[in-house]
Formats: C-alpha cells, structure tokens, sequence
C-alpha cells in the first residue's frame, strides 16, 4: 500500500484528539489504544470517547473508527465531503481510510468488518507514528491472502507433548504456555502484525483441557515443566477457565483458534479403559470421538481441527487410516454440532502419510468447510521463494477445495532474519486460487519466551518481540506484499534512532541470503536432517556429507557429483555450479560486513544484539562458502587422483575453520547452547572440533563407493491402484554399512541391518493396496560414523 503523504498546516491540530469508536468492541478499543499511544509518543493529548458522542464535538479534531454498516454515521462522513460507493463495497478485513480538513482534522477509518476497522486504526497508528499528523491518508486496503497465521508446536505438561518436545526449549516453555500475561502481549503482537489465525500444535490436547465423566482418571492435574518441576497448581476447571480466556482474547483480536494433532498419541489415557494405539482399538476410537465433542463444547471459540494420518498407525493402510479419522475426530464434530447446529468447523486435513484419493473417498462428504494441509518447503522456509513441491498436490486436489501452506521454520532459531524481498516473493508464489491460508512456525522449537540470550535484554522475554522484525515482514506482507520497503526502513529507524537505516536494512536483507543459498545447496528436506545455524542432521554433517549430498528440487544448481561428472565429461555447464554457489556466499557475507560495520551502536542495545546476528551470518556464510569449495574439491581429486584437488580441500576447509571460530565467538557473546528438539545439542565450542576433523578427513581421504538400488522399481514407474508394492534395497558398497532405512512420502518406514533389505505389504501397511497418488522412494544407508547416502526416486499409483 503507498501512502500518499500531504501537509497539513499544523494550526489545525488542537492540543487534545478526540477517538471515537464503539466500546462494546474489543478490537476497536484495542486499535484506539494504539492510536492514542502513537499519538502521546508525538506530543498529542488524546481523549477515548463513544461513538454516539460524536455529534457533541464536531468543532474538534478527530479520529473515528467504525463499520461501513453504520449507515447513519457514514452519512455524516458523505455530508463531509467523500464519496460512499467504494466504502459501501468494503469486504472482510478491509478497511477505507478518509482525511478530512477544513478548519479542524478528522482521521476517518470505516471497515469492512470488525478485523478491517481494527487493521486500519492499526495502519492509522502506525501513520502518525511515521508522520505525527501532517499526513492526508485517502485510500483502501484489503487481505491478498485472507488468512495468515502462526504454527506453534505447543507442550501443555511434560506428560503431553507436542510432537517433539525433547528440546530445552520447549521443555522450558511448558510452564508459559499456562501464564495469560504471555499469551495477552503475544496475541496483541499478532494482530498488530496481521495475523489472523494460531494454530496450535499438540499430540493430544484433551487430558490437559477437558474432563469427561466417563474418563476421570486421565486428567492430567498441575502443570509439570520437562524437567519434572512442578511449576504450578491448577485444577482442570482452572485449567478450562485459563484456555477459554486465551481463545475469548485472540478472539477480541479477529485471530481464529485452530488445533491440529498427530495420530495415534493418547497422553495419559493410553492404558486406561482398554484405550491404547492400535488402530483397530474400539475403545480408542470412542474415547477420541467423546474428547472430540467435549472440546468443540467446552470452547465455543475454537473454528477448525487439523489432522495427521498418520505418525503413529503403520498398523492400518492409508485407506484404513482415513476410516479410523472420520470415526474419531468427524464423528465427534457431528456429534458436537448436533448440540450447536449453527457451528462452522473447519476441518483441515495434512497431506502427510496418506493420498488425496484416500482422503477424498472419505472426507467428500464432510458437513462444513474441507481443507488440506501440506508442508509448503518441506521443513525449510528460508530456501528459495520458488517452490515445485506443491505442483503435484495442485494438480491432485479436487476443484473446489484449497490447501493450507505449513511454511515451516527449522533452519534458524538463534539468529534474527529479515529480508522483505524474499518473503514477498515467496508469499506471491502461493497459488491464490487454491490457497486457504499459511502457518509459520516449527516443528522441534516452541516460539514462546526466549531462553538462550546472555543479554538480560531478551532473556526471559517473548520470541516474538527479539524476531519482531521476521514476524512482522511475514504478517504484514501476507496482508499486503506491496507494501513499500519504505515502511520496513521507517520501523527499523523508528526503533533504533540511528541514521545508517539504509546501510542496516541493506545489510539485514543480504546476511539474511545466506541460509536461503546454503539450504538450495546442502538440501536435507525434513526436520531434523538440516539445520544450518550448526551445520547438523543430529550430528554434524562433514565435508563428506555435503560430497554426496543433494541439491533442492527446481533450484537449477548442480550438486557435487553431477557437476564432477560434467567436468570428467568436460561438458559445457550451463547450470549454477557448486563453485558459483560458494561464490555467491562469499559475496554475500563480504557485502553485509562491509555494511554492518558503518553502523554504530551502543553495546548491550537492541540494535548491537541484530548488528552481532548479522555479523554472525556473514562469519556462517564464509564458513559455507569454504566448506563447499573444499568438498568439490574433494570430490574432483576422488574422480582425478590429482593430488592438487585435495591440497586445495585441505585450504579451503583450513579457512573454513578460520570463518567457524570467529562465527562461535560471535554466538558466544551472545548466546547460550542449547538442546534443540530435532538436531541435538546446538553447542558451536563444541562444533569446532567437528570442523577441524574436515581437514583431517580431506587429508586422509581415500574415496568411497556406494551404490543403492532399488529392485525392479524404476523412477517414474506407473502402478495400477491397488497394488501391493514390494520395495527390496539392493547395496554395493565399498565402505562398513551399518543400517539401511526407507522412507515413503515422509514416512520413516524402519530400518534393517542385515539384508534382505526388504519392505512389502506383508510387513508394512502403507505398501498396502495403494491408491492414486504421487509417492516418493527415500532409501538410505549409514556407517558407523553417522555418514549417510540418500537414493531417492518417484513412482506413481493411477
């Protein structure tokens, strides 16, 4: 949105203003407090006053917030002077902002419903923040993707998790979850942001928010931290009234309250009253049905229920699995909306562990609003904006029905990120039509209050408010991603009242490429298989790793092995080499340096925390930029034998050392090692001992074999459905395997140590009378070291 900015002279502003607005809604008190703070901060007295007070003040100056079906305050406003057809037209959460001058001031916001009247006293703050009030604001506003939302994986008690909830983090955060100061300033954060929806991420969130008369032994009473400390006393009617407080406060935000599970988790149910997780468990699926009911009654404010088929149920095929759903969690919302016939649930199915045909036979006929879920990049985000692993999906779904993007964040945890561009164009490369909205977040990292800051600035404080800068670029844009940069370098000078704001916004956005480039490179698609803050997959990923490692799908870059093949072939390479990747990185981390170090801050300030995180991006992206150069090198000398290949790895890595430490000493000054849920122990002191052994790999390297296939599969390989796939692993190798693993669309299906290595519908579910549908083959082998070599093929079931 450009604002179009003119002067106004400042005799027509009076000492106090007056803001009207309806004070029986939530959400225009909430933008009215905004205004009036933006308006104190720039030396204005300001007075809040109802609507129907309006006519009593005409000769003052004003700012009113309203609906655009308040008809007979809006004739006011036509009397005035501006034309009502446009406004009249106003959709959900859009809003129309009006300036009137003549010899006093009124500000005007009309929305197009609640959330819209809200956005726009938000915008309206945010404009007297910027401009005080010289500013005439005559324009329109409406959402470009209409829901915008948060993914947050949340443990209620250390005896119900989230899906992962191993990390210190997440361990930590148990006990904020259940303090209402928390979830008051994070909930206003996300309005103030734009966002509209929170989905919370949880195994099993009953025994922790309901009772059931029939069940009263699996309530979980208290509240343990994941440690085992008990860290607060609260009955479950006290733990009910605490929940229906939060969700009555995001809903006086317009932020709609989502639960999504994994299947088939049980908490503290699991052994009681015959409940356990076989899928074929009778009593199983009538508990989950009554906690399904007792839930959707118990919080009238909850709009939709998301589910996974499933994590936990290689006992039924992708078939049998979606029975076993529409027996439990649909069968439990019709029973609820027999009691509330007017209720609206959405239900929100994850494509993950299953086919969109199995999923269709069974849920076509779902009485309410049908969506699918999907991991847009697979686990990382910040990889590239132009993203192919959707295309089959568009493709599969219905007409008519539209998907949720879990844009997922495992890559960055410690370091602030900020590039405006690249979340523009990766919000602009959703497809609109089929797109029901997005949720950030992550799998393996509650994003609740910060526990690893030395500085006592942030320690202790909300994720949201050290990342404002991320969750702002990601809200604000998913209302409207032509927002001018000009904005986003008025909030950081606003801020950090420094004059070098280009040279900080210029230096944030080009540090903020280098986990995006190295991703495109070293690309590990699910959780815990790449984490490029510490370089590991659980453990640290060696020069080796990233030799034989893949690059991301639709990046036009050349992994390792492929580009020494073209060169052993000496054919013309037309794509992006390894080489030009460490070049890019170089270029990169040299640029942001370069920038960050013209501006000056004051030590422990907010602004010294982001100029240390930058610094630290630049230091990651020289350690990258050699290490890549090291492993191609490496790997030319395996192909060659030219001993000049591996004296150059050996340099390379030798300086890739250099660039590991001064990153470790940057993260030491700030930070804190932790365990993290997926990947293990993010300790860089530690890591170092890691980086040095790459030059000892590169100095002894003696090459390695291996080869994996699979027997009589093919990619690309079409099957009639129904079918009954046998997969067989067939491994040459030169070097000691340890363990052989398969994989099927995300699935981890098991691994074997001893052949044959083979899976098949006798021993595994999922290869079971296969339905249409796209499937990817994961095969890998692993040593005793913890090196990997991934086989990876697609086949289809029409």
């Amino acid at each position: 949105m450009l604002l179009v900015i003119f002067l106004i002279t400042s005799n027509i502003v009076s000492q106090n203003i007056n803001i009207f607005f309806d004070h029986n809604i939530p959400q225009f008190e909430f933008a009215a407090n905004e205004i009036k703070i933006a308006l104190k901060n720039k030396g204005f007295q300001s007075t809040l006053r109802p609507l129907k007070q309006i006519s009593s003040y005409n000769t003052s100056d004003k700012i009113v917030l309203t609906l655009h079906s308040n008809k007979a305050l809006l004739d006011q406003l036509h009397k005035e002077g501006p034309n009502l057809n446009v406004i009249n037209k106003l959709s959900e959460q859009a809003y129309a902002l009006r300036t009137l001058k003549d010899n006093y001031l009124s500000y005007w916001v009309v929305g197009g419903d609640v959330a819209g009247a809200m956005y726009g006293g938000l915008q309206i703050a945010e404009n007297i923040a910027f401009n005080a009030l010289d500013g005439v604001y005559n324009e329109e506003a409406s959402p470009y993707l209409k829901k915008r939302g948060i993914k947050f994986n949340i443990a209620l008690d250390n005896k119900s998790h989230s899906f992962d909830s191993d990390g210190d983090q997440d361990k930590s955060n148990i006990k904020d979850v259940w303090d209402i100061t928390f979830w008051k300033s994070y909930l206003d954060d996300l309005a103030r942001y734009r966002y509209n929806t929170l989905s919370f991420w949880t195994k099993h969130p009953f025994t922790c928010m309901i009772a059931l008369e029939e069940y009263p032994d699996v309530v979980i009473h208290d509240v343990t931290d994941g440690y085992g400390n008990l860290v607060k006393k609260m009955t479950i009617e006290e733990k009910i009234a605490f929940w229906q407080e939060v969700m009555t406060y995001a809903k006086n935000r317009s932020i709609d309250i989502f639960y999504f599970t994994w299947n088939i988790f049980l908490s503290t149910a699991e052994g009681k009253y015959g409940i356990t997780h076989k899928g074929t468990n009778e009593n199983t699926k009538v508990y989950l049905r009554k906690s399904v009911e007792k839930f959707l009654l118990t919080y009238p404010h909850i709009s939709g229920i998301g589910v996974t088929a499933g994590e936990r149920m290689r006992d039924l095929n992708f078939d049998e699995r979606e029975k076993w759903l529409w027996d439990t969690y649909v069968q439990g919302i019709m029973d609820a909306k027999k009691q509330q016939p007017n209720r609206e649930i959405r239900f929100i199915h994850r494509h993950w562990n299953t086919a969109c045909s199995d999923i269709m036979n069974h849920f076509k006929d779902y009485d309410g609003a049908f969506e699918f879920s999907f991991k847009y990049a697979r686990a990382h985000m910040y990889s590239s904006p132009n993203i192919v692993f959707e295309d089959f999906l568009l493709e599969e779904m219905p007409e008519g029905t539209k998907s949720w993007w879990n844009v997922r964040n495992d890559d960055m945890f410690y370091l602030r990120w900020g590039d405006p561009e690249f979340t523009r164009d990766f919000l602009l490369g959703f497809d609109k039509e089929k797109t029901a909205g997005y949720l950030m977040g992550s799998d393996g990292y509650t994003w609740g209050r910060v526990y690893s800051s030395k500085k006592p600035l942030f320690q202790g404080k909300t994720e949201i408010s050290k990342h404002w800068y991320n969750f702002m670029l990601w809200g604000r844009l998913g209302y409207n991603p032509q927002l001018s940069q000009d904005v986003f370098k008025i909030h950081l000078k606003q801020r950090f009242k420094t004059s070098t704001i280009d040279n900080l916004y210029k230096a944030w956005k080009t540090a903020s490429k280098i986990i995006p480039q190295t991703t495109r490179f070293a690309w590990r698609d699910w959780d815990g298989n790449w984490y490029p803050e510490g370089c590991k997959s659980g453990k640290f990923l060696t020069v080796k790793d990233f030799m034989v490692g893949f690059t991301m799908e639709g990046s036009g870059i050349l992994n390792i092995a492929d580009y020494c093949q073209k060169v052993m072939n000496k054919e013309k390479i037309s794509d992006i080499t390894p080489f030009d990747v460490a070049n890019n990185l170089e270029n990169y981390s040299g640029t942001a340096l370069d920038l960050i170090n013209t501006v000056k801050a004051k030590d422990e300030s907010e602004l010294q925390l982001v100029k240390n995180d930058i610094i630290a991006f630049a230091h990651l992206g020289n350690y990258y930029s050699e290490k890549i150069r090291g492993a191609t090198e490496l790997a030319l000398y395996a192909n060659t034998q030219e001993k000049s290949h591996q004296k150059n790895a050996v340099n390379h890595l030798e300086k890739a050392l250099i660039h590991w430490k001064l990153y470790a000493q940057v993260l030491d000054e700030q930070y804190l090692p932790k365990v993290l849920a997926r990947t293990g122990k993010m300790d860089w002191n530690a890591l170092t001992a890691d980086v040095k052994q790459d030059i000892e790999i590169a100095k002894d390297f003696k090459g390695f074999d291996v080869n994996i296939s699979f027997e009589n599969i093919k990619d690309g390989n079409v099957y009639p459905v129904g079918t009954d796939l046998t997969v067989n692993l067939v491994i040459e190798s030169n070097i000691e395997i340890e363990t052989v693993g398969f994989v099927l669309n995300g699935e981890y299906l098991g691994v074997k140590k001893n052949a044959p290595f083979l899976w098949n519908a006798n021993n595994t579910a999922s290869l079971k009378n296969m339905n249409t549908g796209s499937y990817e083959l994961k095969a890998w082998v692993k040593d005793n070291t913890g090196f990997r070599i991934d086989k990876i093929i697609n086949i289809e079931v029409k």
